[in-house]
This record gives C-alpha cells, sequence and structure tokens, in this order.
C-alpha cells in the first residue's frame, strides 16, 4: 500500500469528514448557485403571471418551471465544481481549525483530507440529486 493511500485510511479512521455542518455547507453551496432557467426542459414563458388586462402587462413575464428540475440542476452543477476544484475549495470556512493546520504541518495528509472528503461530498451530493431525478 502507498504511503498516500496510507494517509488516506489514517484520515478515515480519525476524522468524521462529512460532518451535519459540512453537509449543510454544501446545501448552501449548492443554493447558491444560479441556474438559467429557460434551459430547463419544463421552462414555460408566461408573458402574463399576474392576470393582469394584456395591454398592462407588456413586457413583463417569468418563466415556470418544474422546481424539482431546477434542484437537480443545481445539484449537478455543484459535482461539476466539486469534481474540477475539490469540496474543499467550496467548504473552507468550514473546515475545522486542526485540519487547515494541516495546510501547513503536512500538506500530504491534508491531500489525503481532501480526496476523501471529495468522495464523501460528491456521494451526499449524488444521493440528493437522486431526490430530484424521480
Amino acid at each position: 500500500m502507498s504511503q498516500f493511500r496510507k494517509l488516506v485510511e489514517e484520515i478515515i479512521n480519525q476524522y468524521k469528514l462529512l460532518t451535519p455542518q459540512l453537509q449543510d455547507g454544501l446545501i448552501a453551496f449548492l443554493e447558491g448557485l444560479d441556474i438559467e432557467v429557460s434551459e430547463l426542459s419544463s421552462a414555460v414563458w408566461n408573458s402574463n403571471p399576474y392576470d393582469v388586462e394584456p395591454q398592462l402587462a407588456g413586457g413583463s413575464g417569468t418563466y415556470d418551471y418544474d422546481e424539482n428540475e431546477y434542484r437537480a440542476a443545481q445539484i449537478k452543477k455543484a459535482i461539476e465544481y466539486i469534481e474540477a476544484d475539490g469540496a474543499i475549495e467550496y467548504l473552507w470556512n468550514l473546515i475545522p481549525k486542526e485540519i487547515k493546520a494541516l495546510d501547513k504541518e503536512d500538506p500530504q495528509k491534508l491531500d489525503a483530507y481532501s480526496e476523501v472528503l471529495d468522495k464523501e461530498a460528491l456521494d451526499f451530493l449524488n444521493k440528493e440529486l437522486a431526490k430530484y431525478e424521480r
């Protein structure tokens, strides 16, 4: 077993990585992601959402869309970002200080922590995605 794999195993055994606080952080992160509503398959333009006389509605309109599809799109976008950048990039402010200290003390151990955190975050998000893709 490689030294890095040993570090990953040590991290898994030493820390509970995706704590409820970090799960909440992931949810807050994905809720902050903007999705172009017009690109959703369920999006339908409603030119008179307030049911006023047509001449008064002029130019005001909005898309009606399936909220589950919107949430699924947010989760997919979050997954793309985490696969590209790593979960730690988006959760750094919520990471315990003893883990942050590894940045200077033992960068390889922080890399191992990040790898495990990424897997747990992606697993969590994929489970969330399954709730909205029914």
